[in-house]
């Protein structure tokens, strides 16, 4: 059975944007409890990769599960309201085992009969395949798709998974993925008859492998109505890496009228950037998530191309829209939308702790012309593909693009759902715009799948409805929006006699009777007050022991300027508190021990952080106990007195007043010197 475990968890809203304006959104308190699920089929290891949203408003989830050593196919069904489906498999969850080893679900499809199909990995003792699952509308396995209900297919000689995958019009399969050479990854597209044969009219006998640079990875697939095949993933040739599109045509050949012979990537100079899900709208406007910045500073990004495969550069900067939401990595995976909205989710990380980020942008243009103009000659042969590879291509990639209206309004919102990471994998948009997301939570094996749904407030762009209203004010779109500031237009109503000619500045925007009113240098000297200082949860005082001691027992020991409770671990500095997974065996009061077996000659450091029983706020830094163990005594020589151990104060005191004192293993009389 499922078991639903709720966490009802703070929610941060942060408007942290180059470009772009917010609005509001908020968790569907109509879906599970305050809008988010969290789910437990195994005991542990539970994680939702895949999302599909049914046409009766069923969210279907694809990831995986284990009981013991090795994950299996989980598949799960919920109903609308977040609860679990009892129609489906009797609790509304499939676990499977394919193989011995790993399996796991990347990808889920549709049909118009209302089958399921997944698909992902299965582990054949030595690497990964390939593998397609079919199941019938109620959950059991489809026994007329390949072997009952599996298809398992090894492409290269390592890994192979299936990343992304699409049900067409007439029932067949389009699955794309990565597949492992001796030289690194290719993309790999597929296609399968509806009953799991591979279509050997499609490319050759099936598939096509197309390598690009060093090593690429396909994330995302869309088919536009023509029947094209976009791929979006990534490549890398030697130190850069870099986001990319690639286009087929219909019959799985490598389409030369797009990008540049077949592939696109972005005009954004950085060395970085990271593509993954992908979304086309109705005139053929490509966008795709993914990050920009090396590992450790990415930011999250959307990227946008024409039709044919060109950057648009009048997007974002250089064709890129960038989002720096917290102070570390910050990536979008799934994407997916409608015609007024599109919506990303990925992960946030302050601290080394990941949190879901959903990214919300509501479109601002009624439409935009397709930058098909022909390109000159000097544009033309920039890429070279042969034997599978590109090599030094994209440096000097300078394909043109149209100039647009690039205006979006994205709402940002990040939700934990208690101690641990928190990433979200996937997204889809309900027909009534909600926005549902997947993913997974926890930490060292022990994680549950989650789901969280948003309702969105948004506006319609043109004329009088694109101003934000309210009783006392109209405000036009802000410009010039930055991580801390914006600026905008707009009037007091004038049928307030209490408002006639005033001026209301809140939050660093600035609301006026004129018309697109600047900040002065006044008004700037109030928008970036200095920050308050961070609460870095209790004092920590009195590490013990320290030095050298001289029995193989011992107490870890340390004291709090408030009740607390405190953890400690010896895996190394700078580990969240939440990530601890030893707490001292006293502790919640303002004294905090912990009795250790400790061996001879050996010596020993422990990171200890703490947290606040009353705030709930812990510790940002470590506090540090070291000391060695020395039963046989300090031995002949110079130094051959007592023993001396635990010198106080041995750390940071936050008085002006303490008292210096040192441990002998015998009577002993000591002295002292500040010379």
């Amino acid at each position: 059975m499922i078991r639903k475990i709720i966490h009802l968890l703070q929610i941060l809203i942060l408007a942290a944007f180059v470009g772009v304006t917010v609005t509001a959104g908020e968790l569907d308190s109509d879906f599970g409890v305050d809008g988010r699920v969290s789910i437990e089929i195994g005991t542990h290891g539970d994680r939702a990769q895949a999302i599909a949203i049914q046409p009766d408003g069923r969210i279907l989830l694809g990831g995986s599960s284990t009981d013991g050593d090795s994950l299996g196919c989980s598949l799960i069904r919920l109903l609308a309201d977040g609860s679990p489906d009892p129609s489906f498999n009797g609790d509304g969850t499939v676990l499977l085992d394919v193989s011995t080893g790993d399996d796991e679900i990347l990808a889920l499809g549709l049909a118009e009969d209302g089958r399921i199909i997944a698909g992902g990995y299965s582990h054949n003792g030595t690497d990964r395949d390939f593998i397609l699952l079919r199941f019938n509308a109620d959950g059991s396995p489809d026994t007329e798709f390949g072997n009952q209900g599996t298809v398992i297919t090894s492409v290269g000689n390592g890994n192979d998974e299936i990343t992304a995958l699409v049900v067409d019009d007439s029932g067949s399969i389009l699955v794309a993925g990565s597949a492992e050479g001796t030289k690194g990854r290719v993309i790999v597209l597929a296609r399968f008859l509806a009953d799991g044969t591979p279509d050997a009219s499609f490319a050759d006998q099936g598939s096509i492998l197309i390598g690009i640079g060093r090593d690429v990875l396909a994330q995302g697939m869309v088919v536009d109505p023509d029947g094209r095949i976009i791929i979006s993933g990534s490549y890398s040739d030697g130190d850069a890496t870099r986001m990319i599109l690639v286009g087929f045509t219909a019959d799985g050949r490598l389409d030369d009228t797009f990008g540049e012979q077949g592939v696109a990537t972005t005009l954004f100079s950085r060395q970085f950037s990271e593509g993954y899900g992908i979304f086309q709208e109705q005139d053929g406007t490509f966008y795709v998530a993914g990050s920009v910045g090396p590992e450790g500073e990415r930011a999250a990004a959307l990227f946008r191309f024409s039709s044919r495969g060109v950057p648009d550069a009048s997007f974002g900067e250089d064709g890129v829209l960038i989002s720096e939401i917290g102070p570390e990595d910050d990536v979008l995976y799934g994407l997916d939308g409608n015609d007024s909205q599109l919506s990303a989710a990925g992960f946030t990380t302050t601290n080394g702790s990941r949190d879901f980020l959903l990214i919300t942008y509501t479109k601002m243009t009624a439409g935009r012309q397709d930058a098909s103009e022909a390109r000159s000659e000097e544009d033309s042969s920039m890429f070279h593909i042969s034997e599978l590879q590109v090599e030094d291509s994209y440096d000097s990639y300078t394909a043109k693009a149209d100039a647009a209206d690039s205006a979006l309004e994205a709402s940002v919102m990040t939700t934990t759902f208690g101690q641990g990471e928190s990433v979200s994998y996937a997204v889809a948009v309900q027909d009534d715009g909600k926005v549902v997301t997947a993913g997974t939570t926890g930490d060292y094996g022990q994680s549950s799948a989650v789901v969280a749904r948003f309702g969105w407030v948004t506006t319609t762009a043109g004329g009088p409805s694109s101003v934000d209203d309210n009783l006392y004010i109209a405000t036009n779109i802000p410009t010039d929006v930055t991580a801390t500031q914006a600026f905008t237009g707009g009037f007091i109503h004038e049928d307030l006699e209490i408002n006639q000619g005033a001026s209301v500045t809140q939050r660093g925007v600035v609301y006026s009777i004129s018309p697109h009113p600047t900040c002065d240098s006044d008004c700037a000297s109030g928008l970036n007050p200095e920050p308050p200082s961070p609460d870095v949860g209790p004092v920590v005082s009195n590490p013990e022991p320290s030095g050298t001691i001289t029995t193989t027992s011992t107490t870890l020991s340390v004291t709090t300027d408030v009740e607390a409770t405190c953890k400690y671990t010896d895996s190394g500095a700078g580990m969240d508190y939440s990530l601890l997974r030893s707490t001292f065996d006293s502790t919640g009061g303002t004294t905090h021990s912990e009795p250790l077996t400790v061996q001879d000659g050996q010596s020993y450091t422990y990171y200890v952080r703490c947290q606040s029983t009353a705030t709930g706020i812990a510790n940002t830094s470590d506090t540090v106990i070291s000391f060695s163990v020395n039963t046989s005594g300090p031995g002949p020589g110079p130094d051959a007195g007592p023993v001396r151990s635990n010198p106080q104060p041995a750390y940071t005191i936050t008085t002006n007043s303490t008292t210096l004192k040192i441990d002998t293993d015998v009577a002993a009389t000591c002295n002292l010197s500040t010379t």
